[in-house]
């Protein structure tokens, strides 16, 4: 593609357009996902917003495999509240 192609793609995709996007990264244990940490970053116009990110406690070992993937210690969140006391605070950034 050209550049005036993309920037005719760019500005239909942002013009006038908001919206939130969502990053959540998780640990598994026992076969179950659980969350360490979750963003929401607001867009509006193409412009980048407000970012709210919390750091969660999922209350189980980070393994080895999502330390490596998102670099999330169980150092890091330790004494970080659980996703279920952020879970407010997340639905109102949405």
């Amino acid at each position: 593609m050209d550049e005036t192609v993309l920037n005719e793609l760019y500005e239909f995709l942002t013009v006038n357009t908001s919206f939130r996007a969502v990053d959540v990264e998780t640990t598994r244990h026992n076969g179950l996902l659980h969350v360490v940490s979750v963003a929401v970053v607001e867009v509006n116009d193409g412009v980048v917003g407000n970012t709210h990110s919390r750091l969660v406690n999922p209350g189980v070992p980070i393994d080895q495999v999502s330390q490596w993937i998102h670099g999330i210690s169980d150092e890091d969140v330790k004494g970080k509240p659980s996703f279920f006391e952020v879970s407010e605070d997340v639905k109102n950034a949405l």
